[in-house]
């Protein structure tokens, strides 16, 4: 849900988001939205399994999503659908990290972010 919404008030006014998400756990996601509006929220490992929630769209089906490959194919499909092109080096970087805030607290006072 809290991606939602972030994917609701970072897309508003007419812009696009597009989200890709993974953890060590194995756990994936993926997250659109565009003018304000969710497009697609799902588990790309159940796309046809009818998750209540889910918000699964048509090009969703046409992608072959398989396990092991989820890691190329997620980033892919974000490249594919907004056509910023994915740096590959990026997954194989050793990058800072940083502790993000709440989300109630990060966007405590934004318009709209309580709302979906």
């Amino acid at each position: 849900m809290v991606r939602q919404v972030k994917a609701h008030c970072a897309s508003a006014d007419g812009a696009t988001f597009f989200s890709v998400h993974w953890n060590v756990n194995g756990l994936f996601r993926i997250t659109e939205a565009g003018d304000g509006t969710v497009t697609a929220t799902f588990d790309p490992m159940r796309v046809g399994t009818d998750d209540p929630g889910d918000v699964v769209p048509d090009w969703a089906a046409e992608v072959p999503f398989e396990v092991g490959k989820l890691r190329a194919t997620s980033p892919a499909v974000a490249e594919q659908q907004t056509g910023v092109p994915f740096d590959q080096v990026w997954p194989a970087a050793k990058l800072p990290t940083y502790r993000i805030p709440d989300p109630d607290v990060l966007l405590k006072g934004v318009g709209g972010s309580g709302e979906l």
